[in-house]
Protein backbone atom coordinates (compact mmCIF):
# COMPACT_ATOMS: atom_id res chain seq x y z
CA UNK A 1 0.00 0.00 0.00
CA UNK A 2 2.98 2.48 0.58
CA UNK A 3 4.56 2.06 -2.43
CA UNK A 4 1.05 2.87 -4.20
CA UNK A 5 0.38 6.17 -2.57
CA UNK A 6 4.40 6.85 -3.27
CA UNK A 7 3.67 6.06 -6.58
CA UNK A 8 0.05 8.33 -6.84
CA UNK A 9 2.77 11.41 -6.20
CA UNK A 10 4.62 10.85 -9.17
CA UNK A 11 4.31 12.47 -12.49
CA UNK A 12 3.36 10.45 -15.59
CA UNK A 13 6.97 10.88 -17.31
CA UNK A 14 8.91 9.44 -13.97
CA UNK A 15 6.11 6.21 -14.15
CA UNK A 16 6.99 5.13 -17.41
CA UNK A 17 10.95 5.66 -16.65
CA UNK A 18 10.31 3.51 -13.72
CA UNK A 19 8.03 0.80 -15.18
CA UNK A 20 10.84 0.73 -18.15
CA UNK A 21 13.26 0.31 -15.55
CA UNK A 22 11.21 -2.58 -14.11
CA UNK A 23 11.22 -4.49 -16.92
CA UNK A 24 14.70 -4.29 -18.46
CA UNK A 25 16.35 -4.80 -14.77
CA UNK A 26 14.09 -7.69 -13.99
CA UNK A 27 14.66 -9.34 -17.39
CA UNK A 28 18.29 -8.71 -17.37
CA UNK A 29 19.15 -10.21 -14.14
CA UNK A 30 17.02 -13.05 -14.88
CA UNK A 31 19.26 -13.41 -18.27
CA UNK A 32 22.62 -13.04 -16.17
CA UNK A 33 21.56 -15.29 -13.66
CA UNK A 34 20.47 -17.98 -16.40
CA UNK A 35 23.47 -17.75 -17.99
CA UNK A 36 25.33 -18.91 -15.06
CA UNK A 37 26.62 -15.93 -13.90
CA UNK A 38 27.24 -15.11 -10.08
CA UNK A 39 24.19 -13.64 -8.37
CA UNK A 40 26.45 -11.05 -6.82
CA UNK A 41 27.29 -10.13 -9.97
CA UNK A 42 24.87 -9.77 -11.65
CA UNK A 43 22.93 -7.40 -8.57
CA UNK A 44 26.11 -5.44 -9.39
CA UNK A 45 25.40 -5.25 -12.87
CA UNK A 46 22.17 -4.12 -12.66
CA UNK A 47 22.71 -1.38 -9.53
CA UNK A 48 25.21 -0.14 -12.33
CA UNK A 49 21.86 -0.23 -14.63
CA UNK A 50 19.45 0.95 -12.19
CA UNK A 51 21.86 4.28 -11.16
CA UNK A 52 21.13 5.20 -15.35
CA UNK A 53 17.44 5.19 -14.59
CA UNK A 54 18.13 7.04 -11.28
CA UNK A 55 19.53 9.73 -13.21
CA UNK A 56 17.34 10.23 -15.72
CA UNK A 57 14.39 10.39 -13.56
CA UNK A 58 16.63 13.45 -11.55
CA UNK A 59 17.32 14.95 -14.97
CA UNK A 60 13.70 15.21 -15.82
CA UNK A 61 12.83 16.39 -12.20
CA UNK A 62 15.02 19.00 -11.37
CA UNK A 63 13.97 21.77 -13.72
CA UNK A 64 10.73 21.11 -11.78
CA UNK A 65 11.58 22.39 -8.69
CA UNK A 66 12.28 25.78 -7.57
CA UNK A 67 14.53 27.19 -5.02
CA UNK A 68 13.19 29.40 -2.56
Amino acid sequence: MHLKRKAADASEEVKVIAWTAQKRLCGRYYALTRAGKNTKLACVAIARELVGFVWDIVRQEMPKLTVN
